[in-house]
C-alpha cells in the first residue's frame, strides 16, 4: 500500500472510531494530525506494566550502538 493511502486509511480509521486496527505506523510528519484527531495514546501506563526490553536481540529494537 502506498504512504498516501495508508495514512488515509489510519485518519480514516481514527476519526469514525471503526478501531479496524490496534497499531499505527506512521511518518513524524503525520503526528500532528494523528494528535488533533486524539489517533494517539500515551504508553506509559503500558511500559510500566509491560516493562518491554528494547535492547532483546530477538525482541527488541537492538541499534549499532547496543
Amino acid at each position: 500500500m502506498a504512504p498516501e493511502e495508508q495514512f488515509k486509511k489510519v485518519i480514516q480509521d481514527v476519526t469514525t472510531r471503526t478501531k479496524a486496527f490496534d497499531v499505527y505506523t506512521f511518518g513524524y510528519a503525520a503526528m500532528g494530525d494523528l494528535t488533533e484527531a486524539n489517533g494517539l495514546v500515551p504508553l506509559d501506563e503500558y511500559m510500566a506494566k509491560h516493562k518491554p526490553d528494547f535492547q532483546d536481540p530477538d525482541r527488541g529494537m537492538p541499534t549499532r550502538e547496543s
